[in-house]
C-alpha cells in the first residue's frame, strides 16, 4: 500500500484537473453572456434611436422621457381633463403619437430583456449540466483508479450507474440545485436590466449610457455564472470521491485545503482534520464550503503516518515548494508570517483578486 503522501498528491491532482477542465465550459458560458449583452446593448440603441426619429422630438425633450407607468398616469390625467373640460389642448396631446410610441419602445426593450433572460435560462443549464456529469464521472473513476494503484490492485472496483450521476447533479445543497441557481441568476439579470431601462427612461439617461450599462450588467452576470460552475464542479468532484469512498469501504476522510494566499480562514481551519464519511455534509465539513472553493479530501487511514510532503505556494515569489505532509494551513500561515511579516497573505490575496478581476474584464 502506498504512503499517505501518495493519496494526498493524487487527490490534489484530481482537483487540479477538474478545475482545469472547467476552463472550456467557462469560455462557452462567457461567450453566451457576452453575446447576450451585445444584443441588449444594440437593441437599446436601435429602439430608442428609432423612437427619437419617429416621435420627432429633440434630444433635450428626449431626456424628459417617462416610464411606461408614469406615461400611463399622464394619459389618464389628460383623458380626465378632456372629459371634464373638453379642452382642445388636452385632446391634441392625447392624440400625439409620441405617447403611444414611447410605451411601445420601452415595451419592445423589455421584451428583448425577457427573451435574453429566457435564452440564458435555457442554454446555460444545458451546457453546465453536461460538464458536471463528466466531472462527476471523472472524479469517481479517477478516485477508484488511484485506489487500485495505491493498494496494488487490492480494491473492489465497482462501476457507477448513470442514474447516480444525474441524481448527484440534480441534488440540492444550501437549498437549490445547479439549474435552480442558474434560473435565479437569470431572474436577477432580467430584474436589474429592467431597472436600468426604467431608470434611464425616467431620468433621461442617454441611449448610449443605457446601452453600456446593460452590457456591463451582463458582464457581471457572466462572472456569477463562472463562479457558479466552478463551485458546482468542485461539488461534483468531491461528491464523486465520497461515493468512491463508500464503494471501497473507506470509513474516514481528511480535509485538504490549498496552501496558498487564496485559501480562506474557513477552509484553513478545516485543513488536516478528519471526519467519518457517513457524517460528511457539504458546506459543513465537506467541500465546497463556499463559492469558488478549491478544497478537496483524501481517504484517511488512522495507521498511516504523515511522513511525506505536500505542496504549498509561496505568496511572495509565487513559486511552489514542499512542506511536511502533516503541516496544516494554520501552521503554514504562521510560518509565512514569521518569515515575511504579518499581513503578507492578506496583501497577496488582494493582489490576486485584482489580477483576476482585470483578467475577467479583458476576457469579456
Amino acid at each position: 500500500m502506498q504512503s499517505s503522501d501518495y493519496w494526498e498528491q493524487r487527490a490534489l491532482q484530481r482537483e487540479a484537473e477538474a478545475y482545469k477542465d472547467t476552463a472550456d465550459v467557462i469560455r462557452r458560458l462567457r461567450a453566451l453572456y457576452t453575446a447576450s449583452g451585445k444584443r441588449l446593448s444594440d437593441a437599446a440603441k436601435t429602439i430608442f434611436a428609432n423612437y427619437l426619429n419617429v416621435s420627432g422630438i429633440d434630444e433635450r425633450e428626449a431626456r424628459k422621457l417617462l416610464s411606461i407607468e408614469e406615461t400611463a398616469k399622464v394619459l389618464s390625467k389628460l383623458r380626465e381633463e378632456y372629459m371634464q373640460t373638453g379642452s382642445a389642448d388636452a385632446l391634441a396631446r392625447l392624440n400625439a403619437p409620441s405617447y403611444a410610441y414611447r410605451i411601445n419602445r420601452v415595451q419592445a426593450l423589455e421584451k428583448a430583456i425577457e427573451a435574453e433572460a429566457a435564452a440564458l435560462a435555457d442554454l446555460e443549464p444545458r451546457i453546465g449540466e453536461q460538464h458536471l456529469i463528466r466531472a462527476y464521472d471523472d472524479g469517481y473513476y479517477k478516485t477508484m483508479y488511484d485506489a487500485v494503484v495505491g493498494h496494488e490492485g487490492d480494491v473492489n472496483f465497482s462501476t457507477l450507474p448513470h442514474d447516480t450521476i444525474v441524481e448527484a447533479v440534480e441534488n440540492r445543497w444550501a437549498g437549490k440545485n445547479y439549474s435552480q441557481r442558474v434560473w435565479k441568476n437569470t431572474e436577477v439579470v432580467a430584474k436589474e436590466a429592467g431597472k436600468i431601462v426604467d431608470s434611464g427612461v425616467t431620468s433621461g439617461t442617454g441611449v448610449y449610457k443605457m446601452a453600456n450599462e446593460l452590457r456591463d450588467l451582463l458582464n457581471v452576470a457572466a462572472y456569477a455564472s463562472e463562479r457558479l460552475i466552478r463551485t458546482e464542479t468542485n461539488r461534483m468532484h468531491n461528491d464523486a470521491a465520497k461515493t468512491a469512498y463508500e464503494a471501497m469501504g473507506v470509513k474516514q476522510y481528511r480535509y485538504l485545503a490549498t496552501l496558498d494566499a487564496r485559501t480562506c480562514v474557513i477552509c484553513g481551519a478545516l485543513d488536516g482534520k478528519h471526519f467519518d464519511v457517513s457524517d460528511a455534509e457539504t458546506g459543513v465539513n465537506f467541500p465546497p464550503m463556499h463559492p469558488n472553493d478549491r478544497c478537496t479530501t483524501v481517504a484517511y487511514y488512522p495507521d498511516d503516518e504523515l511522513d511525506g510532503v505536500r505542496t504549498a505556494r509561496n505568496p511572495v515569489t509565487g513559486k511552489n515548494y514542499k512542506v511536511p505532509e502533516g503541516m496544516t494551513y494554520a501552521e503554514w500561515r504562521k510560518a509565512i508570517a514569521e518569515k515575511y511579516g504579518s499581513g503578507t497573505l492578506e496583501k497577496a490575496k488582494k493582489t490576486l483578486i485584482a489580477k483576476r478581476r482585470s483578467a475577467h474584464r479583458k476576457a469579456v
